[in-house]
């Protein structure tokens, strides 16, 4: 995939560098180069573009941008993960080993939805919809996910994981890192991000201390470097 930049003319090619960093020395322009790429996510075609063999792609269905890095702890506080958790789980309750244990499940819940109805005591006939999807039942147990670890390295490889599991996006946008981590936990990030086949722009207006196959800074002038 390669992500181009239209307001400084940045193209990032991942299939040649799988970790790049881009490097908005401005913070006021670091400011709005976030602004444009969260209102990417929102349109067809914005200061952001996608491409994937040579045609333009939604960043909302092929990249993921981190900026929130507690959350990750819960991953089910993404509505990405949470959407796809549903449908995925949804699909194997109705796949062939699964589907008579979800028909018991449907027929005990409409069995005590009926039982509840009759208890209140008023002389009705009573009936549940034939058509009951067992998808209802699923999102209404809220299933959540929550990673193990509290180390941010291992938290942001484990949330990166299971986003490409669960949807097959592998391309990811970290924001701030170098705020928030030293230069072991970089290094080791960029090293883990790598051996798990994941690709990533590590967006920031500080240069990290480690060691990335691509690294572009644009400085305060605004000159891409």
């Amino acid at each position: 995939m390669r992500l181009y930049y239209k307001p400084l003319d940045i193209q990032m090619d991942f299939n040649e560098h799988q970790v790049i960093e881009l490097v908005i020395e401005s913070r006021d322009y670091f400011a709005k180069t976030l602004f444009d790429l969260y209102e990417s996510f929102e349109v067809t075609e914005g200061q952001w573009i996608a491409s994937l063999d040579n045609k333009v792609v939604t960043l909302d269905k092929n990249i993921y941008a981190i900026n929130d890095y507690y959350f990750m702890l819960n991953p089910s506080k993404s509505r990405t993960v949470t959407t796809a958790l549903n449908k995925q789980v949804t699909s194997l309750a109705q796949s062939p080993e699964y589907i008579e244990r979800s028909q018991e499940l449907v027929a005990a819940v409409q069995k005590y939805g009926l039982t509840l109805v009759e208890d209140v005591g008023f002389n009705f006939e009573v009936s549940t919809a034939e058509d009951f999807d067992v998808a209802a039942l699923i999102k209404a147990l809220g299933l959540s996910i929550f990673l193990n670890s509290d180390d941010l390295v291992a938290r942001i490889i484990e949330f990166c994981d299971v986003l490409q599991t669960l949807t097959g996006i592998n391309h990811f946008v970290l924001v701030n890192l170098p705020t928030l981590m030293g230069e072991s936990n970089l290094n080791s990030l960029v090293n883990e991000l790598i051996y798990h086949d994941h690709r990533a722009l590590l967006l920031s207006s500080v240069q990290a201390q480690c060691d990335v196959p691509m690294r572009i800074i644009v400085n305060e002038d605004l000159a891409v470097l």
